[in-house]
């Protein structure tokens, strides 16, 4: 009987430590998967356009990632007559940065702003769903920081020109509540995903009890936000 579960145990330990860095695996993959769909996650904020005749208030949906930027409003079928998307870019754009409208079903105006949300220029864009080399390509003309895109006839409908300035509210993110800046919602992905990830580690290393007790609170995502 002894031989026989000194048998069993021999064969118990390595299944459990096979399993051990299943797990471990396991929670460093989720974690990397996690935060990497948490920076994708579409932000949105309220702007108001401030116009000679008055001031008018959008809902926007806010492409501060490449990936974002690139996707726009293509394959999209209509956008609220008091909606639109807003680019942000961490740097000035050249006047010879362009747009196209490549799988873009709905007619657009685009506005592109400086740094302080002053209008410098605004381009109407028609749909293209033909093949890429057929989308013609909308220069900015001049230098920029975002760019709003609207319905087409937009900004002649409400009187609004180069000159007028959109404001911006704080950026809104609904997967983490609506946490109040972009950079704050970014530290707390890297918190808990450095977090998950040291879990991982740990349990290859047979130690998780020290990483345990340095778990950030679950709290702390919502901190910043109201």
């Amino acid at each position: 009987m002894f031989q026989r579960q000194q048998r069993l145990v021999g064969f118990d330990r390595p299944t459990t430590r096979k399993s051990i860095r299943i797990l471990a695996l396991f929670l460093i993959g989720s974690a990397l998967i996690t935060g990497m769909i948490l920076r994708q996650a579409t932000a949105f904020s309220s702007g108001v356009l401030h116009a000679k005749e008055g001031r008018y208030s959008l809902m926007l949906e806010v492409a501060s990632t490449s990936r974002q930027r690139r996707n726009g409003l293509m394959e999209r079928d209509s956008m609220a007559p008091d909606a639109g998307m807003l680019f942000v870019y961490d740097e000035e754009q050249t006047t010879d940065h362009a747009f196209w409208m490549y799988q873009t079903r709905i007619p657009l105006d685009i506005a592109f702003l400086d740094h302080d949300g002053e209008i410098q220029s605004i381009t109407s864009m028609a749909p293209c769903t033909r093949e890429k080399e057929a989308c013609p390509r909308y220069p900015a003309g001049t230098r920029f920081w975002m760019a709003l895109e609207v319905n087409a006839g937009y900004f002649n409908e409400h009187g609004i020109a180069a000159g007028d300035r959109l404001e911006v509210d704080p950026l809104q993110h609904p997967p983490l509540k609506t946490c109040s800046t972009a950079g704050m919602r970014e530290k707390h992905v890297n918190e808990h995903t450095r977090f998950f990830t040291s879990i991982g580690a740990n349990l290859v290393g047979g130690t998780t009890a020290p990483v345990l007790s340095a778990m950030p609170p679950l709290s702390s995502f919502y901190l910043s936000c109201h």
